[in-house]
């Protein structure tokens, strides 16, 4: 018998599949074709479009005439080619590592497709929670397709749980065809387009979603890197107003950044436009709007990449100010949040920084001219006091001489100062400035990650909480993720290993420790490193926003 119930539990499992395909129809009656995992557990709908994506204006909203083959994915976006950028020092990385940064072979201007991963056994009267994923990729590259895997895990694992959630993918606009800046741009209302596409997903998700069994009431954001970010602009749009499109934020190394107006892009327009031979046009956004794609597109890739002008910023209406000044005047959609970081955000960014960044003096001009230069002298120095050319103090943290890449000793300075700048302080700014707002009555949690803290040279780097976890789950989080999604709190119900909320008063985080072989379980421990160098760099960041 037991031999027999080991082969007919799967074969069973098959024939449901057959007999209920991966359909559902809208309230419209359109119908939409997916895909049933090899599981049987898990409906795919992919590459479903959701909105036109006309080149430099806003997204349009598809109308559905006819049924949908949800049974592949999409286009990617058109994205920056990070290798025409790369250094000598980060391409020579890339190859001792034998990294393999992903770029889709499909792209296209025409890209802004959702996918839903659904239980087979959802129906329209489920109204289970949502998870909306948000890839990251800088601003720059990135795609839902990349995520196949994830989504379905997530899913698989919440049925495990008994408690059910439907998986969001969707593509957004890159790089210059989704963040340009300049005048011209917020003249015409065009500005930050790759978030206007992401609201323009939630609002399909709220229009659509109970189709697949989804409930638009518990709407989940969840993000990482500029995912993360770009899940935070969504909760400080339009002065923190949600129009009901979401519901808590899971937000993994990402919060508001200090980006300051859109008029910074002004000089990144310019060079567009003189370089596809539209300046002197009568309307050069017109003009810009009919460059076909071939001849648009290296011009673009020659720009620089990480951490360019090419970023969200303050356009007036989508974001009406530097998003750390609308998060102190408490212009934040009021919902649960989870945020957190990984310890060493900063070293996958400074490599590239080896061949350039050599001594103390090449350390205090970069920071001059590429992130204060309109800082005093004494702010400056600031900075370098609290982050100084000892290796024992730099990223990776906590591994004294070692990790010094290339036997560069400003390479664990620059990494410090860049995840700092950019990843923890930002969200330690975050977390302790909602924890104070009068207006902000949901829970806030926090954690932080220095897993995989012996990797060579990069330590517990960015992106690393999307790694293995050592218990089968491919995201370190994915667990506490489908609880919060179900439940409004991350906390699995195991004392030991308990969540403590963040709170003004007692700043707690859920520490997730080093370990060599079977990672130590997470524990409770203060929010308060470098607090001194935070302080300073989000004092510098409400000042002179980048």
């Amino acid at each position: 018998m037991l031999k027999t119930f080991s082969w007919f539990g799967p074969l069973l499992q098959v024939l449901i599949a057959l007999d209920d395909p991966a359909e559902v129809t809208l309230d419209t009656g359109i119908a939409v074709h997916g895909l049933t995992s090899e599981s049987g557990n898990v409906h795919s709908f992919l590459g479903i479009p959701f909105a036109n994506a006309p080149p430099f204006s806003l997204p349009q909203p598809v109308v559905y005439l006819e049924d949908i083959d949800a049974t592949s994915y999409g286009s990617a976006c058109v994205q920056h080619d990070q290798l025409t950028t790369a250094t000598e020092s980060m391409l020579t990385y890339i190859e001792e590592s034998g990294l393999n940064i992903p770029v889709p072979f499909d792209q296209a201007e025409e890209c802004l497709t959702i996918n839903v991963f659904k239980p087979a056994t959802a129906t329209k009267e489920s109204k289970l929670p949502v998870v909306v994923w948000v890839y990251g990729g800088g601003f720059l590259i990135g795609d839902s397709e990349t995520y196949d895997a994830m989504g379905k895990q997530v899913v698989e694992k919440s049925i495990v749980a008994s408690e059910d959630v439907i998986f969001v993918t969707f593509n957004y606009r890159l790089s210059a065809y989704g963040f340009l800046g300049g005048a011209e741009v917020q003249a015409a209302g065009i500005g930050n387009l790759g978030l206007r596409d992401q609201r323009m997903a939630l609002e399909w998700v709220q229009d659509y979603i109970s189709a697949f069994g989804g409930n638009p009431g518990r709407v989940i954001l969840w993000g990482q890197s500029s995912g993360s970010v770009s899940a935070t602009m969504q909760l400080l749009a339009y002065d923190g107003n949600s129009q009901v499109l979401f519901h808590g934020a899971f937000l993994q190394s990402g919060a508001a950044i200090p980006v300051g107006s859109i008029l910074n892009g002004q000089a990144q327009f310019d060079a567009l436009i003189s370089a596809v031979g539209c300046d002197g046009a009568l309307d050069e956004l017109r003009c810009l709007r009919a460059v076909e794609l071939p001849q648009l597109r290296p011009i673009v890739d020659a720009t620089d990449a990480i951490f360019s002008e090419t970023h969200p910023s303050a356009d007036g209406t989508f974001l009406t100010d530097n998003p750390q000044r609308l998060v102190r005047d408490g212009k934040i959609a009021d919902v649960p949040i989870v945020a957190g970081n990984v310890d060493d955000e900063g070293t996958l960014f400074s490599i590239g920084k080896i061949g350039s960044i050599k001594s103390d003096a090449d350390f205090e001009s970069w920071i001059n001219s590429t992130w204060l230069p309109d800082a005093t002298d004494g702010e400056r120095e600031s900075v370098f006091l609290n982050y100084p050319q000892d290796p024992t103090v730099g990223s990776p943290f906590a591994t004294g001489y070692l990790n010094q890449y290339k036997y560069n000793t400003q390479y664990k300075r620059v990494s410090a100062f860049q995840g700092d700048l950019v990843f923890q302080a930002p969200r330690r700014f975050f977390v302790q400035t909602i924890s104070n707002l009068p207006n902000h009555q949901s829970k806030l949690w926090v954690y932080l990650s220095k897993r995989l803290k012996l990797l060579p040279t990069i330590g517990s780097v960015h992106g690393s909480d999307l790694f293995p976890d050592g218990d089968g789950n491919l995201n370190l989080l994915s667990d506490y993720l489908v609880k919060f999604a179900n439940t409004l709190d991350p906390n699995l119900g195991v004392e030991d290993t308990a969540w403590p909320e963040y709170t003004a008063q007692d700043p707690q985080m859920l520490l997730f420790p080093p370990g060599l072989f079977e990672p130590p379980l997470p524990v409770a421990a203060t929010d308060d490193h470098r607090a001194e160098a935070f302080d300073i760099l989000n004092d510098l960041g409400l000042k002179y926003p980048l």
